[in-house]
């Protein structure tokens, strides 16, 4: 699990949209192993200023870029979108394949 959380801390997390939970994410990664922000821009052909953007959930990586920084991390981004599902309860209806992501629409 990527974000744990009892009852008291998962009510505040109910809001959390899910740019917010992969700029949180890619945070931890990135401090976890002491790369600094341009070192990581460098590693993704992007600038540091769009890494704190990303970070602080303003910005929204496209399909491309997760999977590019998921890998870097060791993630998968399957998992990545099954986390966010299971602690938001957002039906689990998106699916990651190689380099794209499927939502599906509620019926």
């Amino acid at each position: 699990m990527f974000i744990e959380c009892d009852e008291i801390s998962r009510q505040p997390l109910n809001t959390m949209t899910f740019d917010e939970f992969v700029g949180a994410i890619l945070s931890a990664c990135r401090a976890e192993i002491g790369l600094s922000r341009k070192a990581l821009a460098a590693v993704l052909d992007i600038t540091p200023c769009e890494i704190k953007e990303i970070e602080a959930g303003t910005k929204r990586p496209s399909a491309a870029l997760l999977i590019a920084m998921a890998r870097h991390f060791d993630l998968s981004p399957s998992k990545l979108l099954g986390e966010y599902m299971d602690l938001f309860g957002v039906a689990k209806n998106a699916q990651a394949y190689g380099n794209v992501i499927f939502f599906a629409r509620a019926s």
